[in-house]
């Protein structure tokens, strides 16, 4: 029951659509300064693909045109040949990857996004902004977003990896790949025409094959930064068997539990209330105890663009004391926490700036009814991060099992 439980609650949180992190932030001008220049060298230290969102600001008293481009690092680009000299291609030109021309008009604003079909998994490029008598601001977002194979076996139904340019699984990646009467359009991947087929496939596996496929998902979402490789082993170790029923105290529980989110300061002046996750572990006699808990949240945000996405993800591992106070079958409870904090999908990163983890100190309060074999729980908590814009308040429902039943 203990292992359906928490296998149920850690499939559910797999299943989310793995966040795109924003790892790096900051502005070009125009015309360049010293402390704001024109182009910029971006480096992404996540294993991923770009993606990059920006801002154009004209600041002057009439329309402007602004050319964007992401190029390869004037270090990595290769001589000419004679071929490309005598086309009229210049050295600058070779080694751009994509470009963008914006007209703004006075006192006006424009954004974009490039995205990885088009950036592709270069770890480190230079964003540019050209113009002639122009006075602008760029605010600019670079993100990293997870890859979909590193091989062809990472990818199904008999598609490829498009390892070398995108990190994704595609239908083509030439002609030879398509039939006799397609053509791979490889911007997409995909074979055209498309063929229709009126029947239907479907992938079976076992229930054991969905329980681990859906931990293994978890699991990477925690490894995405090294500092949550505890997240992992806190999942697993939850999954242990508990100690016999007839054991003596200390009492072991197990909760499984959902609620609201809410942050405060400048994060909560920007973000929706949330929705998150928990899985805990207890320890327990009868007025003192411990617990060990898991915490996965969601926020849907508003924050000034750049960046154009509008989610806030946070995954908390926290440990504390507890205390007990019986009354017939209810319970109260109260206890503090330690806690680390990780981010990701960070749409809030020019209030949070590009940190991953934080410190935190925190409380909780609740009370509890057993019935059945079970304990309902409800509880509220409050915890304080450091060098973090906000606090968070958390509000709680959750179900029990433990050994004292």
């Amino acid at each position: 029951m203990v292992r359906w439980i928490v296998a149920f609650a850690l499939v559910l949180t797999g299943c989310i659509s793995e966040p795109t992190d924003s790892v790096e932030f900051g502005e070009l001008c125009l015309p360049s300064s010293g402390d704001c220049p024109s182009v910029q060298e971006l480096s992404r230290d996540a294993i991923g693909r770009n993606q990059l969102d920006y801002t154009i600001e004209n600041q002057g008293t009439s329309e402007i045109t602004v050319r964007m481009i992401a190029r390869i690092p004037s270090s990595d680009v290769v001589d000419m040949d004679d071929a490309g000299a005598d086309a009229g291609v210049s050295v600058e030109d070779a080694g751009v990857i994509v470009e963008r021309t914006h007209i703004v008009p006075a006192g006006e604003s424009q954004g974009n996004r490039w995205t990885p079909q088009v950036l592709g998994t270069r770890a480190t490029f230079e964003f540019e902004a050209q113009c002639v008598g122009c006075t602008a601001k760029i605010d600019y977002v670079l993100g990293a977003v997870p890859l979909e194979c590193i091989q062809d076996s990472d990818c199904s139904s008999g598609w490829f990896c498009d390892e070398t340019n995108r990190g994704r699984c595609v239908e083509c990646r030439d002609d030879s790949d398509c039939d006799i009467d397609q053509r791979c359009d490889e911007d997409r991947g995909r074979c055209d025409p498309p063929k229709i087929d009126p029947g239907c496939s479907t992938v079976i596996g076992g229930s054991d094959f969905l329980l681990f496929g859906g931990l293994f998902m978890l699991g990477l979402g925690f490894l995405r930064r090294r500092k949550r490789i505890a997240g992992l082993g806190l999942s697993l170790l939850l999954l242990l068997p508990t100690t016999d029923v007839h054991a003596e105290p200390p009492v072991a529980s197990l909760s499984v539990g959902a609620g609201a989110r809410s942050m405060t300061g400048d994060v909560g002046a920007n973000s929706d209330v949330g929705l998150g996750l928990y899985i805990a572990q207890e320890l327990r006699w009868t007025y003192i105890g411990a617990a060990m808990g898991l915490d996965a949240s969601y926020y849907l945000t508003d924050p000034e663009a750049p960046p154009f996405s509008n989610d806030f993800s946070t995954t908390t591992i926290s440990i504390g004391p507890r205390g007990y106070i019986p009354i017939s079958d209810w319970e109260i409870v109260f206890g503090a926490d330690y806690a680390r904090l990780g981010v990701s999908s960070n749409s809030l990163i020019r209030l949070t700036g590009d940190r991953t983890g934080f410190h935190g100190v925190g409380g909780i309060g609740g009370v509890r009814f057993q019935w059945s074999g079970l304990e309902a729980r409800a509880q509220v908590g409050y915890q304080h991060i450091f060098d973090f814009p906000g606090a968070i308040l958390t509000a709680d429902l959750a179900i029990a099992v433990s050994t004292a039943f």
